[in-house]
């Protein structure tokens, strides 16, 4: 997935709001409220691009939701899941292929986030071991067994569950179980975003990936501007802690 973060505008603001929850930047601590609609909202911006090639994308959110957790692993969690029902659908096309995504009060004082999808399945024979590590459904090369394991661990640390089912052929749901609160989140603090001036400007662009072709692809066609390329997140950071000014970060995610 590429993704732009610009330094002024709407967009690069809102993008990098969805990036710093993907990327759990409110770190570890005891759960707070988090509104589940804005979670999920933030988890599939970030697995769109997984899931629009593969399937209709069915939304079902119940608003006014809260839940205990960390809005920031919850959102990795929910990108993880949402990830893994997208790559479980094999198909050229979109049409006859699902993925739904939907919230609702569950029994017992939880809040269940439920994700489904219209996918190969998951053979009984690897369904009850899911949650080990290193134990993937996913074809040799496409997953390292990892996700699911360090979902579990989030969700039982905020007090909640994880349920898979499952049918070959048919397709999986997972449904996320979270202790429900009454009380409303803090609201986010949108970014002061600097001014970018004029339009046509020559601008300082930092471009992170480790795909030369496509860095040099993208410096060619920025050419106009003063690129300057990183190879990785660790180099990107040296040169961002030496060079701050940016005005423009484009990074392969």
């Amino acid at each position: 997935m590429r993704v732009c973060i610009a330094g002024g505008g709407n967009v690069g603001s809102y993008i990098a709001g969805e990036l710093r929850a993907f990327s759990g930047s409110d770190g570890p601590g005891r759960p707070e409220p988090v509104d589940v609609s804005r979670a999920v909202s933030s988890a599939l911006n970030i697995a769109q691009n997984e899931i629009r090639h593969r399937a209709r994308l069915v939304r079902d959110l119940e608003e006014g939701l809260f839940v205990l957790a960390r809005e920031g692993q919850l959102v990795q969690v929910l990108v993880n899941v949402l990830v893994n029902a997208a790559q479980a659908i094999v198909a050229t096309s979109i049409d006859g292929h699902e993925i739904g995504v939907r919230s609702r009060k569950g029994q017992g004082g939880v809040v269940e986030i439920v994700v489904s999808d219209t996918g190969a399945g998951i053979s009984d024979s690897i369904l009850p071991h899911l949650f080990a590590p290193f134990t993937t459904s996913k074809r040799r090369g496409e997953g390292s067994g990892l996700g699911l394991a360090i979902c579990n661990r989030i969700v039982k640390g905020f007090g909640g569950r994880i349920r898979i089912d499952s049918m070959v052929g048919k397709g999986t749901q997972v449904t996320i179980e979270l202790p429900e609160t009454s009380r409303a989140p803090a609201p986010r603090v949108p970014p002061t975003a600097p001014s970018v001036g004029r339009i046509g400007q020559r601008r300082r662009v930092l471009i992170i990936d480790d795909e030369a072709s496509i860095a040099r692809a993208l410096k060619r066609v920025l050419s106009a501007h003063e690129v300057v390329v990183a190879v990785d997140g660790q180099v990107a950071l040296k040169i961002l802690a030496a060079e701050p000014n940016f005005d423009v970060v484009l990074c392969d995610l």
